[in-house]
């Protein structure tokens, strides 16, 4: 498990702060990518996708454990509207 707002001893976080509401948010509005692949969202560790969703604290988790030098990028897009 990854807490994204801080990582710990050896991590750099770049950017603005993100944070995830709920696990549909996390699915719906973001992209993870580790090593530049991108990584399945998922809403919890059942959906047997790549990363997922832990807590709203910022905590999230991998399918396949990070090793060291792995590269995480996390994009939060902002939800639009479509309008007709």
């Amino acid at each position: 498990m990854v807490d994204i707002l801080n990582p710990g001893i050896g991590w750099a976080v770049f950017g603005e702060e993100i944070t995830f509401l709920e696990a549909s948010e996390f699915t719906e509005l973001t992209q993870v990518y580790r090593n530049g692949i991108h990584q399945l969202t998922g809403e919890s560790a059942s959906a047997d996708n790549d990363v997922y969703f832990v807590a709203p604290s910022g905590n999230i988790a991998f399918e396949h454990g990070l090793v060291h030098n792995d590269v995480v990028q996390i994009w939060k897009f902002n939800p639009t509207t479509i309008s007709g």
